[in-house]
């Protein structure tokens, strides 16, 4: 058996045998128009260095260590987000090792802060960045036995990452064979090799499939309602497979659809039931600003589930007294039915490259996103810059009134004490629904916040001349359904990128009683937002909001 120090010596021989990848990066090289070379006068300027690069090769062309770190550590703070940002973190553990390896504290605290999640980086592995470390010790010959521990960690991270990976293709593999048999009418067999594809990957839907519709053959309606429902709520099924799914479930109801609904619901809520995150705690320097997180996401959107979940958990982690959430809907990339016009306008004004894309306060952060399993690393990304915004100053104060009279939605914002006065300033007046119950393509069910409407002409808000400045609006909900209904036809007719679809269902339709205001002002040019304020409307009154100036 060998010994960790074997495990260790075997472990670094190997790192340094083949490069070392802690961050992967996506370069694109444009294949040339023609094969003349431009004349001098022809050829294209070069592109300038972006600022975060710039100021990192200028960093390390410092020659005293001491300068260097210092401004290694400036890059580190004004680019935490970029890649450059990562590679200063490298470069400040590698100077403290080279010159000043006695500090023994500022190497463990520079490799801790190297081996953290950074926001924006993808790590080709979680236990690469140990190994690097561990390696770098190494080679140093100091904190051997940390080195050693560090070292082991990811050896256990690397064994359990790949464990998993095998399994998981190890389970599409069972799955092929077991649709196969089913197909084939060898019921043994494919029940054999669906259930073993479930024991490696219990989440994989068309394993659940396979099994719901194997159990209604037998006429097992129990068991049929309990795979089909448990792959219902991973992923839209199939007209065949939810009509095999209800038939099954009046069965066992009593020939009534009540009730399944509420058990998908049920079902979706035990899969996420993991994912939670410690309340909100002011800290002595909260000041009166509310922060705005917005995301732009689509029901057909993989990548966006860690995205949608991560919204969830900063909506339970933040009183909407701190942090104000609006999500926009976006055709990409498959086409989302609680996509509006408006939402449209608002991708376009943020140059939204793709979903998911997460802006706070106007800024907009990486777009990484992935599957249920990254939800956590989503929320590490996004929640340091919330809880950054609410220790800056609010750059003006806003009122909110709304009242809900039948269909229409009657709002007025105030906004006044703006302390970053510019011509660009904008009051933007949202008309959000809380809570949207569809089970889109990315298996994604309860959409929260979920952008109706932007009040102003074209959806593009108030100009602030001056202040104090005062804004009424009236949201009629009735012409709002009808324009979704027709927005949503004539997008199916149309077709997505030049393919025709069908929407498994248009969610035009808006529950008055689960309806928010939410206004913020906004400075259109830098897009800065200076304060926002969220408002749940009562059915019953007339109800208020606002910012509180310190």
């Amino acid at each position: 058996m060998n010994t960790p120090s074997q495990i260790v010596f075997c472990l670094i021989s190997l790192l340094f045998s083949y490069p070392l990848t802690t961050a992967a990066q996506t370069i694109t090289i444009p294949a040339p128009s023609s094969t003349q070379k431009p004349s001098a006068s022809q050829a294209p300027a070069a592109p300038a260095v972006p600022p975060d690069q710039k100021a990192y090769d200028e960093a390390r062309r410092i020659k005293d260590p001491e300068k260097r770190l210092d401004a290694l550590e400036k890059v580190i703070k004004d680019f935490p987000d970029k890649f450059a940002g990562f590679q200063a973190r490298s470069d400040v553990l590698d100077t403290l090792i080279k010159y000043f390896p006695s500090q023994t504290d500022k190497i463990r605290a520079a490799a801790e802060r190297y081996i953290a999640p950074m926001q924006g980086i993808v790590v080709s592995s979680t236990g690469s960045a140990y190994v690097t470390v561990a390696a770098k010790l190494m080679e140093a010959g100091i904190l051997l036995d940390w080195a050693e521990e560090l070292a082991l960690k990811g050896v256990a991270q690397y064994e359990d990452e790949t464990a998993r990976a095998m399994r998981r293709q190890r389970a599409r593999y069972q799955d092929a064979l077991g649709r196969i048999y089913l197909k084939q009418g060898k019921t043994k067999l494919a029940k054999k090799y669906l259930k073993d594809a479930l024991k490696n990957e219990p989440d994989l839907a068309t394993a659940l499939i396979g099994l719901g519709q194997m159990a209604a053959q037998r006429r097992d309606h129990k068991a049929a309602v309990e795979y089909l429902a448990s792959a219902a709520v991973k992923g839209p099924l199939k007209k065949d497979d939810r009509q095999l799914m209800e038939a099954a479930y009046r069965a066992t109801n009593n020939g009534a659809l009540v009730g399944l609904e509420e058990l998908l619901d049920d079902k979706y809520r035990k899969l996420n039931a993991g994912i939670h995150f410690a309340r909100y705690q002011a800290t002595p320097k909260r000041t009166d600003r509310i922060a705005l997180a917005e995301l732009f996401t689509g029901s057909g959107c993989g990548p966006c589930v860690a995205a949608d979940l991560g919204f969830d958990a900063l909506l339970e982690r933040y009183d909407r007294k701190d942090l104000v959430v609006l999500v926009y809907h976006l055709h990409v990339p498959l086409p989302d039915p609680m996509t509006n016009p408006a939402t449209v306008e608002r991708g376009k004004y943020y140059g939204v490259p793709g979903t998911p894309t997460p802006i706070v306060d106007g800024t907009k952060l990486s777009s990484a996103g992935g599957p249920r399993e990254m939800t956590k690393g989503f929320f590490e990304r996004v929640n340091p810059k919330i809880e950054a915004a609410l220790e800056s100053p609010a750059l003006a104060q806003l009122t909110l009134t709304g009242s809900l009279e039948g269909d229409r939605v009657k709002a007025i914002v105030t906004v006044d004490e703006i302390k970053a006065p510019s011509p660009d300033l904008k009051i933007q007046l949202v008309l959000a629904e809380e809570e949207i119950r569809y089970t889109g393509e990315n298996g994604v069910r309860f959409h929260p916040m979920v952008v109706r409407s932007l009040g102003g002409k074209d959806s593009s808000g108030f100009a602030v001349a001056s202040a104090p400045a005062k804004v009424e609006w009236t949201f009629d909900l009735k012409t709002m359904r009808d324009e979704l209904k027709k927005y949503l036809d004539t997008y199916e007719q149309q077709g997505h990128r030049g393919d025709s679809f069908t929407f498994s269902e248009k969610t035009f339709q808006i529950a008055p009683q689960h309806l928010s205001l939410v206004a913020f002002v906004q400075d259109m040019k830098t897009k800065n937002v200076l304060q926002a304020v969220h408002l749940k409307l009562d059915p019953t009154a007339t109800a208020s909001a606002q910012t509180n100036a310190k």
